[in-house]
């Protein structure tokens, strides 16, 4: 197993939070409950959330249906989560501004060159 142990888990956790802005996974124990069987991640993309009873509930988008997730055994950690976007942000998310503003600004120097 190329990325077994916890150098596997970090890293998947890594870059899930910082290209996706949240990472999630589900903890599954031992059958005897004596210890931890694996942990898999889940697709954040897939994930949405439900407010019930004054806490957030996580859901997984499967084939056009929500199946619930068990509050015990899935993690969810969200870059920026707050009590109304508990999703989280991307990092990633501002690169399409940001080349907008690099694009006008070339226009701009190059409306600027072309007058002077």
């Amino acid at each position: 197993q190329k990325f077994a142990g916890v150098d596997g888990l970090l890293l998947e956790y890594f870059t899930s939070l910082y290209s996706t802005g949240s990472a999630a996974g589900e903890l599954v124990g031992l059958p005897g409950g004596n210890g931890i069987d694996y942990f898999y991640f889940i697709d954040p993309a897939s994930l949405g959330f439900k407010m019930r009873d004054g806490v957030w509930r996580i859901y997984q988008q499967q084939e056009n249906k929500k199946v619930w997730l068990d509050q015990g055994s899935t993690y969810f950690y969200g870059l920026k989560a707050d009590s109304v976007n508990p999703g989280g942000n991307s990092l990633l998310k501002s690169i399409p501004f940001v080349a907008r503003v690099e694009q006008q600004m070339i226009h701009d120097m190059h409306k600027s060159m072309h007058n002077a």
